[in-house]
């Protein structure tokens, strides 16, 4: 028989190996790495943007999540750790600035216009993809774009017209939606788009933010799909903000749709 010195010992080692084992694979903080990409769009502005990778697996192809901010926001909305947990999850990630907003180029427009004509975001966006496209460490049938607000309806666009598999939408807005894809709500009685793949969040607060991501999932979208609500008024950068759960179930979605 083992004596109870034994016993402890023997469950002390066991708890050290399932902890070396469920830390194994993750990423130390040291190993992550920061490079800053500047990527031209079709009418020459240029794009700033952060590529973010585990810098032992630069080289590997990996899946890629694009983080698209809100208007009047910039790509420092994403926080460290969220990044971090995605490169745990073994993704490359790439978050950047629309022109006029952070540290990209800030042609002579009028930055309204990003709400209601698509070419002033989408050029960015296609400017990203289309890097994205020309590197080898990228495996470019597993791209996910993550977005908030006017960055969500981006990402809705993205699965559209962008072959992007799967996209996950914090607080879309309706106007914004229709605006980029051009699916008017007066056109629904014709032949109707749809597309598959997408995570609606909004807080319920806000019953327009609630109303929007249920309008455009429930229309636009097949399975797979989801719309979470928070119990909250928060919505876009906000709500990542507000409950760290949101970030948990953008990656419990990656995870079993990327």
């Amino acid at each position: 028989m083992l004596n109870s010195n034994k016993i402890i010992f023997l469950e002390a080692l066991l708890i050290v190996m399932l902890l070396s084992f469920s830390c194994g694979n993750k990423v130390e903080k040291e190993s992550l790495e920061k490079e800053v990409a500047i990527i031209p769009a079709q009418d020459s502005v240029k794009v700033v943007s952060n590529f973010y990778f585990d810098k032992s697996k630069k080289n590997v192809r990996q899946p890629v999540v694009v983080l698209v901010h809100q208007f009047k926001a910039n790509k420092n909305q994403w926080s460290e750790k969220f990044i971090y947990n995605l490169i745990n999850q073994n993704y490359k990630v790439i978050a950047f600035d629309f022109r006029n907003h952070g540290v990209s180029d800030a042609p002579d427009v009028n930055i309204e216009e990003f709400l209601t004509n698509k070419e002033k975001a989408i050029f960015d966006l296609k400017a990203v993809f289309s890097w994205i496209h020309k590197r080898q460490e990228f495996d470019t049938t597993r791209i996910a774009v993550v977005g908030t607000e006017m960055g969500a309806s981006i990402a809705v666009y993205s699965k559209f017209f962008l072959d992007t598999k799967t996209i996950i939408a914090i607080s879309p807005a309706k106007n914004t939606f229709e605006n980029y894809t051009g699916f008017f709500e007066q056109l629904m009685g014709r032949l109707l788009q749809k597309t598959k793949s997408g995570l609606f969040i909004a807080g319920a607060g806000n019953k327009i933010c609630e109303s929007d991501a249920n309008y455009i999932c429930n229309n636009f979208f097949d399975e797979p799909k989801k719309v979470i609500l928070f119990e909250t008024e928060k919505n876009g950068k906000d709500l990542l903000i507000y409950d760290s759960d949101v970030e948990n179930q953008i990656l419990k979605w990656l995870e079993g749709n990327l």
